[in-house]
């Protein structure tokens, strides 16, 4: 199993209650578990498959093996897991930490992933901030005000309306990206600039060693990401 693998599976059983503690008295627990109609409160699931396809007037906070939230919710969605989806359309906040994040709807606020693998897809769009850390991270949608990002490799063709900071060995922005801010960036290598990238700053690199950190190292870093 490689250092990524790990990573994935290391931190799920320790960061599933650091998201939120109110898992340990889920309203419904088991191997698959789908919620349909209109929900008038918050929700508070944990399963081996947890499908979301309800309207949500409150918060989602769930954990399992696969979570997709696919329908509107009002409040925060909070959710950790192996496999992560958010497709629907979430007025507030997303907190998401998993094997794999995919980010793949409307954000009305601000964004916080963590995984193995982060991935903000095309038709995303992050009406807050965006904190983003992980293994690889690929940012393909919109970011309105912000993006910070940790990562292995981090990959960015999207729209970042703000200024943009990176931390990562390595870093490549493609010609459809579009930087409206300061672009900075930490890493041991000149990022890979596409000729047709835009950005609207200075971009300022400042060379750093990156060395492969213990896990045990990486766990307690994400665990002090999300407690901020």
């Amino acid at each position: 199993m490689n250092s990524k693998s790990r990573l994935r599976w290391v931190l799920l059983p320790g960061l599933l209650l650091i998201v939120h503690p109110s898992l340990l008295w889920a309203q419904d627990a088991g191997d698959t578990i789908i919620k349909r109609g209109a929900i008038h409160d918050d929700l508070y699931l944990a399963g081996g498959n947890v499908k979301i396809l309800a309207e949500v007037e409150g918060d989602v906070v769930a954990a399992g093996g696969r979570v997709t939230v696919a329908r509107l919710v009002k409040g925060d969605v909070i959710v950790a897991g192996g496999f992560i989806d958010v497709t629907g359309r979430v007025l507030d906040d997303v907190r998401a930490t998993g094997g794999f994040v995919v980010l793949d709807g409307q954000i009305g606020g601000d964004a916080i992933a963590a995984g193995g693998k982060v991935t903000v897809a095309p038709a995303t769009t992050i009406g807050g901030r965006a904190w983003l850390a992980g293994g690889d991270v690929e940012v393909a949608g919109r970011v309105k005000r912000g993006l910070k990002a940790a990562a292995g490799t981090i990959t960015i063709s999207g729209q970042v309306e703000g200024d943009m900071e990176l931390v990562a060995r390595e870093i490549e922005v493609l010609s459809t990206a579009r930087i409206e801010g300061d672009l900075t960036y930490r890493s041991p290598y000149e990022a890979r600039i596409d000729e047709g990238a835009q950005v609207g700053g200075p971009v300022t690199h400042t060379k750093v060693e990156l060395p492969e950190l213990p896990i045990t190292t990486i766990v307690w870093t994400f665990r002090i990401f999300f407690f901020i």
